[in-house]
């Protein structure tokens, strides 16, 4: 329960509409979705294959949900969260078997999820308040790795050890820095590093103003970052240089 509601109170709700399951209201619905996924940042081609898996959600709602003559609804909501559009489909109706989208036994289901039209998909059974899906797509930021020449990657890997006696300041990184935090990640590793939110430096500063990640750096005398390790919650991946 405790993450839970850390969660709704980092994220921000734009929009909440509920629609009678009916196919016919799917076209404004999905041009609402997105344009409401559009003022919140995510570009067209994001916006455009979010729209595809919130057609595929919410159809299967109206087809599987609800018994034949049942006047059933459900409830799109659109949310913001640090580094993210989310697109919530939730409804009160038959008890779904989430499994089945992992497992594959429904094709369209299984080939959305699997070509990843969404970043992150999210079952969630809310016991007696029914069903919902949350749909996470990840706000496009610069990326260093499209700023900074590659020459300095390999420079800094084929560098010799610095010498132990350099002192170095330990402090926790502030947001401002996360600039900082992404181009040494990038000069250190390449394009190897296994998480990719930390070469963007505004998700970074995001997930650092809103206390989902902090982070622990160490300092040269120059001011140059030589080490990091952070702590991250809500299912983020921990990352450390």
């Amino acid at each position: 329960m405790r993450e839970k509601d850390e969660t709704e109170k980092l994220e921000q709700l734009a929009a909440r509409v509920t629609v009678t399951a009916d196919a016919g209201f799917l076209p404004p619905l999905i041009d609402f979705v997105r344009q409401t996924a559009h003022r919140l940042g995510l570009r067209d081609e994001a916006a455009e294959h979010l729209d595809r898996v919130v057609e595929v959600v919410c159809r299967n709602v109206i087809e599987h949900a609800f018994e034949p003559g049942n006047d059933g609804r459900y409830d799109v909501l659109v949310l913001r969260r640090p580094g993210q559009v989310v697109v919530a489909v939730e409804d009160q109706g038959l008890p779904f078997d989430y499994e089945c989208f992992k497992d594959g036994d429904d094709p369209v289901l299984s080939e959305m999820v699997h070509r990843s039209f969404a970043d992150e998909v999210r079952f969630v059974n809310l016991g007696r308040r029914g069903n919902r899906v949350e749909l996470i797509k990840a706000l496009p930021h610069a990326d260093v790795r499209d700023h900074l020449s590659v020459d300095e990657h390999h420079e800094t890997a084929g560098a010799s050890a610095a010498s132990g006696d350099v002192p170095l300041e330990i402090r926790m990184m502030r947001p401002e820095e996360s600039p900082a935090l992404s181009r040494v990640v990038y000069r250190s590793y390449g394009y190897s590093y296994d998480r990719d939110d930390i070469y963007y430096p505004d998700r970074i500063r995001e997930l650092q103003e809103s206390g989902l990640m902090s982070s622990c750096v160490a300092v040269s005398p120059e001011g140059e970052f030589v080490g990091h390790l952070a702590l991250t919650k809500l299912g983020h991946k921990p990352c450390h240089t």
